[in-house]
């Protein structure tokens, strides 16, 4: 329906719906993005179409409003800023694949960075990530969907599902997490490593690996 080639045109769109053939939402070439941006709900069942790899540069603000989907396929997205990704229990947001019948594997999944501690994550789902890899990462290649590098972000009612490799992998992190599920992912669900010091509550673990 839209496509979106330069970030920093990044309009403000509501109330928007698409039918038929063709892409049924708004698609997004990918790049950095720098300053201040806010992503807001296009409207019912009206995704964003991730084409490029994401990067979220440091020192930048990325605002993804309540009800917000990314699908995408075989990319990653980077955050080296900061992420305030704040769904409802009603709205959450989504991060998952584009395909019509998605699978474990489809994208890479979400690298959250050092410089990224005053992100948070509440009452997200990310889903089908995993794919070989996500980066060469502390000296090593990295096959989670979610990957915490020595920052300590909020996670909150975070949702991760059908992962093909690791779920959650958090590296010298003490990140508070509260209220997850972690469900058929082909890995450990989660992984700790580097000295973390996370704190878990209330989660749930179900037909993991």
């Amino acid at each position: 329906a839209v496509f979106i080639d330069d970030l920093a045109a990044f309009p403000i769109t509501s109330g928007n719906t698409a039918s038929g053939t063709g892409v049924r939402g708004i698609g997004i070439a990918g790049g950095g993005l720098t300053g201040t941006n806010r992503w807001n709900k296009p409207g019912p069942d009206f995704p964003y179409f991730l084409n490029g790899e994401l990067a979220l540069n440091d020192g930048a603000l990325w605002i993804v409003d309540p009800g917000v989907a990314l699908r995408t396929e075989n990319q990653r997205v980077l955050v080296h800023g900061t992420l305030k990704a704040i769904g409802t229990a009603a709205d959450p947001i989504s991060f998952a694949s584009r395909k019509a019948i998605p699978a474990p594997g489809d994208w890479k999944g979400i690298y959250i960075g050092p410089n990224a501690s005053l992100s948070e994550l509440c009452h997200v789902v990310v889903s089908h990530a995993g794919q070989d890899n996500l980066g060469f990462i502390r000296g090593a290649y990295r096959f989670s969907s979610l990957f915490v590098d020595a920052s300590s972000p909020v996670i909150d009612h975070l949702t991760l599902l059908q992962s093909r490799n690791h779920g959650l992998e958090l590296y010298g992190s003490g990140s508070a997490i509260n209220t997850a599920t972690f469900s058929d992912c082909g890995g450990y669900a989660m992984v700790l490593s580097a000295a973390s010091r996370a704190r878990l509550t209330e989660g749930r673990f179900i037909n993991n690996g």
